[in-house]
């Protein structure tokens, strides 16, 4: 395991970067989606 985690490093970070920022957007998308008005449940 330790030997995939040294050769394959970077490709661990990018993917980690990506499921941040597809999280990241997610999360605002969501905000977002919130403050529209009519959206609220009476």
């Amino acid at each position: 395991m330790a030997y995939l985690i040294v050769q394959y490093w970077h490709y661990l970070a990018a993917s980690a970067a990506c499921g941040v920022l597809v999280g990241w957007w997610a999360q605002g998308t969501r905000r977002s989606r919130r403050t529209e008005p009519g959206d609220e449940l009476p």
